[in-house]
């Protein structure tokens, strides 16, 4: 039985193939010489009647076919050096052909295996999403149209969060461990488990009956957490949030089906229910947030997610840059900041969502020349301040990169502000006091601003671009706008105006006296790449 090649032996081949056409130009070549001195002597015999130096030479001067002889030697040589370069790029050609053979068969082993790099989390020994799509790809070719013979469940815990970001963090693997061993336990031997990440995990089933088939399937997956688990320190209450679809019904295609499925276990969690089967007639913005978290999830580890940035301008000449997250979503277009940033509720989801937002504007900042690195604001997810532990996770950012917290300004929603929290308070004076520089922003500020400056350690303001836009349509605007502006300064806080969309907006903005203007009369919004040229030009 023949084996596959493998790279060695091909550059084996390779070096062989030119060196046999390298040996027959030399033996090309003394052949070429042989016959030139063979012709040469015989000539002079025939002309001299003896071998000597000075006859050969004179033969060579009288007799023209002697000359085309001697270039024999030399077109040997020659041709023999171009059989061997076409012989070379041949075996070159060969290689690259067999080497991306070979990494596409390993790419799909790869796959086959469930070894995919979508898979993030405690590790627990199971197939992954690769191996998941497949089989319900192959359970939808067996299954008849029109006929729900086919189930995926999507399922997460309600403790992992807990676990993982708080003081039991290695609890979280062994939740993980656990979860997969009982889910095991409570499947039959036709249904197919696998992981999709952290406490993220999937069923493929087939169905025997009618829909009742999901939620008999649904409670031995409950029933199998009736018992707590037992963990290093003690055991712990857990119970699951069951999403299901059905196929071909919800989805003829495995990633759709799997989508569906997703998007339904979302709306258990946020509803507060055991199991929830997908429907496409149910409460739209409903379903469509489940599905934009569903999506979200798969942009964030698919690098689906990018950091954009406006620049902000002092009155001073000072520069800074506020990042402005968008998604170019495959189905609604491209999505600004305030259309996801606040929408995953699930601390670990937030969790991800706030760590790459932070992550890569510190790797942006890093790919600038030192001298040219602005001040940085960022607004992180709303409800990242009460449900993850962000005064440590934005320091220990800072430590890593070794950026100085007085160049860093994080924003948070009014709402926030409204109601008098003890942990927001702790997480914003540990900020405050390591010197990151907090702002709040949002459309509310008027009537939230006294109370909030007294009760928070707040040092900006950012207002909403639609009053500087909207000033010359109100008779007061003016007066209103600059009369905020000198209550906000009264309370110490400087103030950032937005809309300064055209040279007659930005020259009312700077007579009010903001500290720091923003729109499209100072710099329209900067890709990733266009931000260190345009600090190179302002």
């Amino acid at each position: 039985m023949s084996s596959a090649p493998t790279l060695g032996s091909l550059e084996t081949l390779s070096r062989l193939l030119r060196t046999r056409a390298n040996r027959h130009a030399w033996i090309g070549l003394g052949v070429g010489l042989f016959a030139a001195l063979a012709a040469t002597l015989l000539h002079c015999r025939y002309e001299t009647g003896s071998y000597t130096l000075t006859g050969m030479l004179w033969v060579q001067s009288q007799n023209p076919a002697l000359w085309l002889l001697d270039l024999m030697p030399l077109a040997f040589l020659l041709w023999g050096q171009y059989i061997g370069m076409v012989m070379s790029y041949q075996a070159s050609a060969l290689v690259m052909d067999e080497t991306r053979a070979l990494r596409e068969q390993a790419s799909l082993l790869a796959h086959q295996l469930g070894d995919v790099t979508d898979t993030h989390g405690p590790r627990c020994h199971l197939p992954g999403r690769g191996q998941l799509l497949d089989g319900i790809r192959q359970a939808l070719i067996r299954t008849p149209t029109g006929q729900g013979r086919l189930q995926v469940l999507a399922l997460v815990s309600d403790r992992y969060a807990a676990l993982a970001y708080g003081e039991r963090s290695d609890g979280a693997d062994r939740l993980v461990q656990q979860m997969a061993l009982r889910l095991r336990h409570a499947l039959g031997d036709h249904d197919l488990l696998t992981h999709l990440g952290h406490d993220r995990f999937a069923v493929l089933s087939p169905m025997t009956g009618d829909d009742t088939d999901s939620h008999r399937l649904a409670r031995r997956l409950h029933l199998a957490f009736d018992t707590p688990v037992t963990l290093g320190d003690g055991p712990l209450g857990v119970s699951l949030h069951v999403g299901v679809a059905h196929g071909p019904r919800h989805g003829n295609q495995p990633e759709s089906l799997l989508r569906n499925a997703e998007a339904a276990c979302y709306l258990a969690q946020a509803r507060g229910q055991e199991t929830t089967v997908f429907d496409p007639e149910a409460d739209q913005d409903a379903s469509g947030d489940a599905h934009l978290l569903a999506d979200l999830y798969g942009a964030l580890h698919h690098d689906g997610l990018v950091d954009c940035y406006q620049l902000q301008r002092g009155i001073r000449g000072e520069r800074r840059l506020r990042q402005q997250p968008q998604w170019p979503h495959p189905l609604r277009g491209t999505l600004s900041a305030h259309h996801f940033m606040d929408l995953p509720a699930r601390a670990t989801l937030l969790h991800q969502l706030t760590a790459w937002q932070l992550r890569e504007a510190m790797h942006r900042l890093e790919s600038l020349p030192p001298a040219s690195r602005p001040h940085l604001v960022i607004r992180p997810p709303a409800r990242a301040w009460d449900r993850l532990p962000l005064a440590d996770m934005v320091l220990r950012l800072l430590q890593a990169h070794d950026r100085p917290a007085e160049r860093l300004t994080l924003e948070l929603p009014v709402a926030l502000l409204v109601r008098e929290s003890a942990a927001l308070k702790q997480t914003l004076t540990t900020l405050a006091s390591a010197g990151v520089r907090l702002g709040m922003a949002g459309q509310s500020l008027l009537g939230t601003l006294p109370a909030a400056a007294l009760v928070y350690p707040l040092h900006e303001a950012r207002l909403p671009s639609v009053w500087l836009r909207e000033i010359g349509r109100h008779e007061r605007g003016a007066a209103l706008l600059a009369q905020t502006l000198a209550q906000l300064h009264e309370l110490g806080l400087q103030v950032t105006l937005g809309g300064a969309d055209s040279a007659e907006c930005l020259e009312t903005a700077s007579a009010l006296g903001a500290d720091y203007l923003e729109g499209r009369a100072i710099e329209l919004p900067l890709s990733p790449t266009a931000v260190a040229l345009s600090l190179e030009t302002n």
